[in-house]
This record gives C-alpha cells, structure tokens and sequence, in this order.
C-alpha cells in the first residue's frame, strides 16, 4: 500500500532518469530521513511485490534500480485502489464527488466501499466534509436512506468541477475518479449530464 508522497517521490526518480541526490528529495518534499526511508521501504515493497526493481540508498544518493522504468510506469498508471492509501484530504474530494454526482442519497456503507475505508473512518471523512462544504456555501444532509449534497444546482456543479481540476491529472486519485465517473455516468443515479461529464474529463 501506497500513498500519494510516496507515489510522487517514485514519479521524481522516474523524471531524473533513476537516480538523484539524498538532500534533493529531502528538500523537495519536506521530509525527514526516517519519513523518507519509510517510504521508500513501503515502495520497495510495492515493487518487490510487482517484480519491477527496488530502491537503494548508497553514498548520498538515491538509486532506482529497474531493467525496464517504462514497466515502472505502467504500473504506476495502472495502480489500483485497492494498493493505494487516500490521504484524508483525498477521501473527502472522492467522498464528495461520489455524493455530488447522484441525485439519489448514498449510504455511508457505500461510500466506504467505494473507498475501501473501515466505517469509522468514513464518518471522520463525512464529518470533514460538512465543514468543506459549509465553506463553499453548500450542506450536506443526512437522512435513513443516506447522504445528498444541498444547495444551488450550479453552486454544486461548480464545485464538483473545482474538486477535480484541483486534483493533479498524474495522481492515481484523479484516475480513480475519472474511472468512477465513467462507470456511473448513465444511470438513473447520475446527476452528471453528457456535456458536463465531458468537461469534468477535459480538466
């Protein structure tokens, strides 16, 4: 399991062809030495398991070792949920678009599985939520049959279109939502029209 710091510091030795200074990747994310080992001991396991080479630390450097970082790449773009921690402000962009794009409410146990969060920490995530949405002049409510986004329609759609261009077009969660997205556009359930899901993909 991996999580976005992680991912990104993969994507940066990818960028500078395998390998970089220690101090660079410090500085470039703001990390200690034991944050950064950490995660790069989560990613060699990641990649261990996904038999695509590993990391190594040697003299001040930092090392990514592969026969093939194209193979790197593809699974980077292929990552699925499942193998992918969501940072907490990651669950309440996907939480809420999942709420914002069906007309009907959405249960707490559906949002969970379409996370792969435990339920008390899908009602931390609703509980953030509220406040991000109070923020931008939109409510959630709740009720037996689940959760529904409240306010003006156009204030929701802008919103929902604010949340997914702010998410980086290279990050697993922006895919993770785009496939969401695919699969549900369609159904009875869907709030989101032809014209404007295209536009959500277009960001």
């Amino acid at each position: 399991m991996i999580n976005y710091r992680a991912f990104s510091i993969l994507a940066f030795l990818l960028a500078n062809f395998g390998q970089t200074e220690l101090a660079v990747v410090l500085n470039r994310f703001g990390l200690t030495r034991r944050t950064l080992f950490y995660d790069l001991e989560k990613l060699n396991f990641w990649m261990k398991k996904e038999k695509i080479g590993k990391i190594e630390v040697s003299e001040g450097k930092v090392y990514l070792k592969s026969s093939s970082y194209q193979e790197i790449q593809n699974k980077m773009d292929s990552l699925p949920l499942s193998q992918y921690v969501l940072s907490n402000e990651e669950r309440i962009i996907f939480a809420t678009l999942i709420i914002g794009t069906f007309s009907a409410t959405v249960t707490m146990e559906k949002i969970c599985e379409l996370l792969m969060i435990s339920r008390n920490t899908g009602k931390s995530t609703i509980n953030d939520l509220r406040l991000s949405l109070k923020n931008n002049r939109l409510y959630l409510s709740s009720s037996r049959t689940g959760y529904c986004l409240e306010g003006n329609e156009m204030i929701i759609r802008h919103y929902l279109f604010k949340l997914l261009s702010g998410s980086c077009s290279q990050s697993p969660l922006h895919r993770f939502i785009v496939d969401y997205l695919e699969r549900c556009f369609g159904g009875e359930d869907s709030r989101v029209q032809a014209g404007s899901f295209e536009k959500i993909k277009q960001v």
